[in-house]
């Protein structure tokens, strides 16, 4: 069966005949003649190696973090506002403390 980018070759090899022969990384190319039947044909690993080696859904598992960082944002800000509201005595804030819950909002911004 032939796929769009896997040509004739088996997953989760490319058909090297599918890709423009300049530009990009040429000499990278790992690529291999494999004999399908009665035709031969150079299929080549895919660049990068994420490509292949990563599930198809790992697009929706990052989606999924993200939502849970925009869920956690809030609560941090929150922890922020009770360091600088409250008294040392409840909160027992540290500058270290500030330091990383800072550091949490900023990673949860970006």
């Amino acid at each position: 069966m032939v796929h769009a980018l896997n040509g004739h070759c088996p997953a989760p090899f490319l058909q090297e005949t599918l890709f423009p022969a300049v530009g990009g990384f040429i000499d990278g190319r790992y690529c291999k003649n494999i004999s399908y039947g009665n035709s031969t044909y150079s299929c080549c690993l895919p660049c990068p190696l994420a490509e292949w080696r990563y599930d198809t859904n790992l697009a929706d598992k990052l989606s999924a973090t993200s939502w849970i960082s925009v869920a956690v944002l809030p609560l941090c800000i929150f922890l922020l506002i009770s360091y600088a509201v409250l008294p040392v005595k409840w909160t027992h804030r540290h500058y270290l403390s500030i330091c990383f819950t800072l550091g949490i909002c900023c990673m949860e911004a970006s």
